[in-house]
């Protein structure tokens, strides 16, 4: 979770000017950073008390079925104290709330139809997890064994977090998926 200062202004003696918002962002080797997108995963609300800085805890708390993403917000910006930017402590606040996601809710796969095919992947006991959202669109998973012929799944007409798919097709298996008009959140292979 990146927390990104939109500086302003700086003022004069003293720090920067501005708001703080959180964004999502991802690295494969910890040195190279990028943000995945250009809204904020946590906002800063219109109004209310959490409208000028947003930032979170170190880490998020991942329970079975979603994830909680704590946050302290303030309805103040960053200058807030500094010389002509004074505190007021009638009705400046700082406050601590949560988010909350689906499981694996950071990211998904969404297209009005799309496509996409995994590298090969090892099933040792021929059923895929599935978290998506297809209740208004439909999900299609076609299973292509290293040796046997394909099979097609579909699914469609529900939001689950862990839908078993039972393929019984073991081994190396190469995965086509078809996305319309749904929402993609992690494939399990088991």
């Amino acid at each position: 979770m990146l927390w990104v200062f939109f500086i302003d202004y700086e003022i004069e003696q003293g720090t920067h000017e501005g708001k703080i918002e959180v964004f999502l962002a991802c690295s494969a080797d910890g040195k190279n950073w990028q943000r995945l997108a250009d809204t904020p995963l946590i906002p800063a609300s219109p109004a209310g008390w959490d409208t000028d800085m947003i930032t979170t805890a170190n880490q998020p708390v991942y329970l079975k079925d979603r994830i909680l993403l704590y946050y302290g917000g303030s309805n103040f910006s960053h200058g807030a104290g500094e010389k002509g930017k004074e505190y007021d402590e009638q009705s400046d606040r700082f406050a601590i709330g949560l988010a909350t996601l689906r499981k694996d809710g950071f990211v998904y796969a969404s297209s009005p139809r799309g496509q996409l095919t995994t590298a090969p992947l090892k099933s040792d006991k021929g059923i895929i997890k599935i978290n998506a959202d297809y209740m208004t669109g439909k999900v299609v998973i076609d299973v292509l064994p290293g040796a046997g012929s394909a099979k097609s799944y579909t699914m469609a007409g529900i939001d689950p977090l862990d839908y078993t798919l039972k393929t019984f097709l073991k081994g190396t298996l190469v995965l086509k998926v078809t996305i319309e008009n749904a929402k993609l959140y992690s494939l399990d292979v088991l």
